[in-house]
């Protein structure tokens, strides 16, 4: 999906076709998007009642539990959120909302990246090192995808000088007018920005607040 957004395609992704029909690419993302936060709520609750079973038994036990069935509902938990995400930064991309584009790519590098710590938390013991080969889950790919969509999105309103969106958003107006080119304009990597700029949107109304967070 992010591959064939980035590279400008619109038309109907044929990957995809086995799960949404043959339809636009629009409606394929909507289709996904629709399916992964109808999930969602399933997965909290069961991630909620497999943790209050954990807190009741012993340390051993708990643990095991952990590595043999609550990592993997942290896995589809997450992955929901990352992919409602992807396709939230969709919708906002298409509205030239590149800003609220950008956080909901951000909050998808989050989801995967929670994911993939699971993973490396369930590693211990006799499965230390288990998860090393991430072939079949594929998190590290995701997620490097992600950061790219995360970036290319910043390149669509906050460049040239990845600046415009710290003065337009979270500059103080004091300072807007009259400022050192030399101290002030030093731009935020994309996790520092994304987190200032989600708290700014939000409260400006123009973002959820992230319930899928």
């Amino acid at each position: 999906m992010i591959g064939h957004w980035l590279q400008g395609q619109t038309c109907t992704h044929e990957r995809l076709i086995w799960a949404t029909g043959d339809v636009s690419f629009a409606d394929q993302v909507r289709w996904f998007r629709s399916r992964a936060e109808q999930a969602i709520p399933g997965w909290e609750a069961l991630q909620q009642r497999g943790r209050a079973v954990a807190q009741r038994l012993s340390d051993e036990n708990s643990r095991r539990l952990y590595i043999q069935m609550l990592v993997q509902i942290e896995l589809h938990l997450t992955g929901c959120r990352g992919l409602a995400s992807i396709c939230n930064a969709y919708a906002d991309y298409c509205s030239w909302a590149y800003p609220q584009a950008f956080v909901h790519a951000a909050r998808a590098v989050r989801h995967y990246s929670r994911g993939l710590e699971a993973l490396r938390a369930a590693e211990s013991g006799q499965w230390e090192h288990f998860y090393r080969a991430d072939w079949l889950t594929n998190i590290s790919n995701t997620i490097y995808h992600t950061s790219t969509l995360r970036s290319f999105l910043r390149m669509h309103g906050d460049s040239p000088d990845l600046f415009l969106w710290y003065k337009e958003y979270l500059m103080p107006e004091t300072e807007k007018h009259i400022y050192l080119e030399n101290t002030h304009r030093n731009p935020l990597p994309d996790d520092r920005l994304a987190e200032l700029l989600e708290e700014r949107l939000i409260e400006l109304g123009v973002l959820d607040s992230g319930r899928l967070v």
